[in-house]
């Protein structure tokens, strides 16, 4: 957490740009959830993937994208019941992918959604 914070205020400041290039976004993802599977599997959690993933194509820092498909899964794992699902769905979108990630945890108490 505290790497990410750092990373986060070197980016802010200007000291840290980023490495962008074109990839799929739908490949990166199928290989951050393989970094889970063992997690899923103990959990009984299922995780789907939902994309058509020649429409995926990204122009983006890998390594930044990487870390946000990494904290989207641990919080989704963190909050999804034992036997619980996981569903990611990418769409392609007027400029860009749009990510959806669903779980069958509770969910954000009302009073904290503000």
């Amino acid at each position: 957490m505290i790497s990410d914070l750092f990373e986060l205020s070197k980016l802010e400041s200007g000291s840290k740009k980023p490495d962008f290039e074109h990839f799929l976004l739908a490949e990166l993802m199928y290989d951050t959830v393989q970094s889970f599977r063992l997690t899923l599997k103990e959990r009984g959690i299922s995780l789907s993937i939902e994309c058509n993933e020649s429409q995926t194509q990204v122009f983006a820092d890998i390594g930044m994208i990487q870390r946000v498909f990494d904290n989207l899964l641990k919080n989704a794992i963190t909050h999804t019941p034992e036997n619980g699902s996981i569903r990611i769905r990418l769409r392609a979108a007027d400029k860009g992918v749009n990510v959806t990630v669903e779980d069958t945890g509770r969910g954000i108490d009302e009073k904290d959604l503000p």
